[in-house]
């Protein structure tokens, strides 16, 4: 059977970033402004995608509803503006009713209530991260300011939680729903928390850090109090060169947590090996990639092949899994800056 999925990029020109594809094929592709990350309701019926500029509205973003239609194609239900610049993440909550989405440049996270069909209805709540602290500046052109990065929606023991990365904090925060704090880690200093991985079975996280070039495991535990505990393992170095780490991905049998690494001329995919308690067991290589700016990738849903983005070289690239090896392929998509690959 055919992969279906979804890709979204930033603007080149006048192209189209957000396009619908099987196999080798882009089925058709649609007009949205630096479409840089998507993401699906529960029930995938809905496709919600981001549009990362400062000028949807003053000084703000966008985001955009899509209903997915029968064969895959994807019919535009309506858009917001985010109340924040430059919106890079976002996830549904699972009964479907909000979109929460972070704000890079305005570093804030917005809620969005959604209807029945998944059409974006209104605000619920917009939250300024320099509430959960002061940006560390060790990093002084990235980390002057909070910098929402990272939004994530999922459970832990029966109780809806929000996981949010502060690039600029240098914090990974845990929400309720109503955006009260239940627990916070710290990340070393010029870490810069970017994306997360959660290990299938157990309560264990993982944590990219864009600016430190290193990966962090993080042990949660729900308290009897209601309040989230999170313990911080120390960082482990995947890469040597002066790249800059993007996504984190666990394979799909937990064993092996991958990241990618842009640029310096050393663009490549890290991959470490996991222990049966889903501690680090060693760095297993740094694969060398031969196309610039691998931004995301993701794993097939069967587990068999790693689909990767490269941004700088207008491709996304197929590689084969083999137990801990990227095996390459010479299945390749044209695609203009690519930044996200969604399966269906």
């Amino acid at each position: 059977m055919k992969e279906r999925y979804y890709i979204g990029g930033y603007s080149k020109g006048n192209h189209f970033t957000l396009a619908y594809g099987e196999g080798n094929e882009i089925i058709e592709a649609y007009e949205i402004e630096n479409a840089s990350y998507l993401t699906l309701s529960p029930n995938k019926r809905n496709l919600y995608a981001v549009i990362e500029t400062n000028d949807f509205t003053l000084n703000s973003g966008g985001v955009a509803a899509f209903e997915i239609l029968e064969n895959g194609k994807l019919k535009f239900l309506n858009q917001m503006p985010t109340r924040g610049a430059h919106p890079c993440h976002l996830s549904a909550s699972e009964d479907g009713r909000f979109l929460y989405v972070a704000n890079y440049s305005g570093g804030s996270t917005i809620y969005f209530t959604l209807d029945e069909q998944g059409v974006i209805c209104g605000v619920q709540k917009c939250v300024h991260h320099d509430k959960y602290g002061q940006p560390t500046n060790s990093n002084p052109k990235r980390q002057e300011a909070p910098h929402a990065h990272y939004i994530q929606a999922n459970k832990i023991d029966g109780q809806g939680v929000l996981w949010v990365c502060d690039l600029g904090l240098d914090k990974v925060i845990v929400l309720n729903r109503a955006g009260d704090v239940l627990g916070e880690a710290t990340m070393p200093d010029g870490f810069g928390a970017r994306h997360m991985a959660f290990h299938p079975e157990k309560p264990k996280a993982y944590v990219v850090g864009e600016l430190g070039k290193g990966i962090i495991s993080m042990d949660y535990k729900l308290e009897t109090t209601g309040g989230i505990s999170l313990s911080v393992s120390a960082p482990l170095l995947i890469a040597t060169e002066d790249v800059s780490c993007a996504a984190v991905r666990l394979s799909t049998d937990g064993k092996f947590l991958l990241a990618s690494n842009r640029g310096g001329g050393a663009d490549s995919i890290s991959v470490v090996r996991l222990d049966d308690k889903g501690n680090f067991d060693g760095l297993v290589s740094v694969f060398s990639l031969a196309y610039k700016c691998p931004r995301d990738f993701d794993f097939t849903p069967d587990g068999k092949f790693v689909w990767v983005c490269f941004q700088d070289s207008d491709c996304v690239q197929v590689f084969a899994w083999d137990n801990g090896r990227l095996l390459e392929t010479d299945r390749r998509l044209l695609v203009d800056r690519p930044t996200c690959i969604l399966f269906y």
